[in-house]
């Protein structure tokens, strides 16, 4: 008899001590305060900045590639990563926020931290893990590692969920955890393309089975970048776009580029075909890793890049602030060795306000 994930358990004073005394030395240390004589403390306001363009990624890319792990691998490595978080979240049954959640929160963190340094399952599961709780999916740490254990291991042995090893792997994620969050700014707002998905085929009324296969072109986009670079009404638009790009003649003539209002959209039309553009991309190069790459031939895929091109959609970038996390140091120290201390902020208002401020005191002092 296979091992089950547990079931929500109540709290109750023993686990409380026993989580107490396991987790604390699993846990990243708090760098110490510093005292009235030493030096003082730098403060950084971070702005959380879910959007980044093209140039940017390439950059951040570029910075933690190392030579034992070229880009090629890096890329193969983040698709087996998806496979990962979609076989999990599925024997969980979590719903596709959660799961698209994760995949972005993946994404992200490897923008700023080296693949090599890390085992590609534990960032995974931290990134599942935390997933589940910007989501408000009810889902324990134990039940995700469990879940990955029983995909592995189909014909038992069952494990002991209350086994030193799976114990020292659950607080080996724990420590993954801040920084998963860290990476992420913090910045617990949902951006998913499918509650737009399902407006736009109302409002133009596509055949069913053309959203269908948009919505499947959403699922795959958290494989790619588009997430980062374009907002949801536009990963939305590009899918049923290139969903009916690939639908037959019964389901009826696909959507044009020149029926779109992209103004009344908020997004533009350089915008949409870029993120066509990243979606052809993962499907010529990785579709066996995809969910409707497999059913299309290749060749389909590549005309239809073609078309785009010869078409003369240009591809620009969306306009983004520029970083402000280059060069940060770790662990609460800036580039000098002084504590620091980051803030994290959503509103760019407030970061000017607060930052005035603190020009200001700085002038007085």
């Amino acid at each position: 008899m296979r091992c089950r994930p547990s079931q929500p358990a109540s709290k109750t004073p023993g686990r409380r001590i026993d989580l107490m005394s396991n987790s604390a030395a699993a846990t990243p240390r708090t760098p110490a305060s510093p005292g009235p004589d030493s030096e003082p403390v730098a403060i950084t306001l971070q702005l959380a900045q879910p959007y980044l363009s093209s140039a940017q990624i390439v950059r951040l890319c570029a910075r933690q590639r190392r030579e034992e792990l070229p880009e090629v691998k890096e890329q193969h490595i983040r698709l087996l990563a998806a496979q990962w978080i979609n076989a999990v979240g599925a024997a969980l049954q979590f719903p596709i926020r959660t799961i698209g959640t994760a995949l972005m929160l993946f994404q992200r963190f490897h923008l700023f931290n080296p693949m090599a340094d890390y085992l590609y399952t534990d960032t995974a599961a931290a990134c599942l893990f935390v997933a589940c709780k910007m989501e408000d999916t009810n889902k324990k740490l134990r039940d995700i590692l469990i879940a990955d254990y029983n995909l592995k291991h189909p014909d038992g042995p069952e494990i002991n969920p209350e086994s030193s090893s799976l114990e020292e792997h659950r607080r080996r994620i724990i420590g993954l955890e801040r920084r998963v969050l860290q990476t992420a700014g913090f910045d617990f707002r949902g951006r998913h393309p499918q509650n737009s998905l399902i407006k736009f085929a109302r409002y133009y009324r596509v055949h069913k089975d053309v959203a269908s296969k948009a919505w499947d072109i959403c699922v795959d986009a958290y494989r790619t970048f588009a997430p980062f670079k374009h907002t949801p009404q536009t990963l939305a638009l590009a899918a049923l776009l290139l969903a009916g790009k690939l639908a037959t003649a019964a389901d009826g003539a696909p959507l044009e580029f020149d029926q779109i209002p992209f103004e009344r959209f908020h997004t533009t039309h350089a915008n949409v075909a870029d993120c066509v553009h990243d979606f052809l991309e993962l499907y010529i190069h990785h579709r066996q890793m995809t969910r409707i790459g497999q059913d299309i031939p290749l060749e389909r895929f590549m005309e239809l890049q073609i078309e785009l091109n010869r078409a003369g959609h240009v591809m620009q970038d969306v306009k983004v602030p520029v970083l402000e996390t280059d060069g940060r140091a770790e662990n609460g120290l800036d580039k000098s060795g002084r504590h620091e201390v980051i803030r994290y902020i959503l509103d760019p208002e407030r970061q000017r306000r607060e930052r005035h401020a603190m020009e200001d005191l700085v002038m007085e002092g």
